[in-house]
């Protein structure tokens, strides 16, 4: 498979920049493009809040922000990247940019909820997979390097690393 194209949503969790180093290296092996978004979701409840629209745009400011250092900080290792922040629900949108970006894959980190949380909130990762018409690849908690490297030392934190899994959609 050829991989010109990959889209890297990340909400700046740890979990979301580990799966950006990951599809940096991802894309630079492929020498694609990357396109890293950030997602703000839609405020629930709005009649309790008196400007709906000046605290969106301070959440679209402050990402923007954030994603300008993410983007200055990667350069060197991948020159083929651009990012941009969006509105609307994460799995939709995430999933409505990859194929107007005509991505090839979608790199993307899950948050490993289980139980009544997942039950409730369901997984962004499973509601993107389910709509996106590229492979995505999801890096579950403990692929990092850091907590590898713990685990290998005496004493250091003691958790199976998983490996990354595509899952294809059809």
């Amino acid at each position: 498979m050829i991989y010109r194209r990959i889209v890297v949503p990340v909400d700046f969790s740890d979990l979301s920049i580990e799966a950006l180093d990951y599809a940096i290296d991802f894309a630079r092996t492929h020498r694609a493009q990357l396109l890293i978004i950030h997602m703000i979701e839609p405020i629930m409840h709005t009649r309790f809040i008196a400007d709906v629209s000046e605290i969106l745009e301070q959440q679209r400011a402050d990402a923007a922000e954030k994603l300008a250092e993410l983007e200055k900080s990667i350069r060197r290792r991948c020159p083929r990247c651009r990012s941009e922040v969006h509105f609307g629900p994460a799995h939709e949108q995430i999933a409505e940019i990859a194929k107007n970006f005509g991505a090839d894959l979608i790199i993307m980190a899950t948050h490993g909820h289980t139980g009544l949380h997942h039950l409730f909130m369901g997984s962004v990762a499973e509601r993107v997979i389910r709509l996106a018409s590229c492979p995505v690849l999801t890096l579950k908690p403990g692929n990092s390097e850091s907590e590898k490297k713990a685990a290998s030392r005496p004493g250091g934190k003691r958790t199976r690393a998983k490996r990354p899994r595509s899952v294809r959609t059809e």
